[in-house]
This record gives C-alpha cells, structure tokens and sequence, in this order.
C-alpha cells in the first residue's frame, strides 16, 4: 500500500508534466505562427535593403589570418 506523501509526489509529477508539455506546443505554435506572420515584412525590409545599399543583406565581415 503507497503512503498519501508518495501518490501526491506522482500526481504532482504528472501535472508538472502535462503543464510543461502544453507550455512546449503553445510556444512552438506560437512561434511558428509569428515566423508566418512576420515573414513578409523581413523579406520586404530585405528587398528595400537591397535596393537602397546594393550590398549584401546580411553583413559578412573579412576574414583576416
């Protein structure tokens, strides 16, 4: 027969569970739906960098040895 303290631990265990996996799909939902959304401002602000410097869009620093 288990004590009361140990059948608290496993239910305590499984809410904490349930509670951090729901916490995980909520964040990746949530950060793939602001990627979605936010994507066609990035790749406006790519183009009109573009367009104004006529250089690279990501800055890529020399290498030097």
């Amino acid at each position: 027969m288990e004590s009361k303290a140990s059948s608290l631990d496993k239910e305590e265990i499984n809410s904490r569970f349930v509670y951090h996996s729901v916490k995980r799909g909520f964040d990746l939902i949530a950060a793939t739906f602001g990627i979605i959304i936010l994507s066609p401002l990035m790749i406006i602000i790519a183009m009109m960098i573009k367009l104004e410097d006529h250089g690279p869009i990501f800055y890529k620093p020399e290498m030097s040895i």
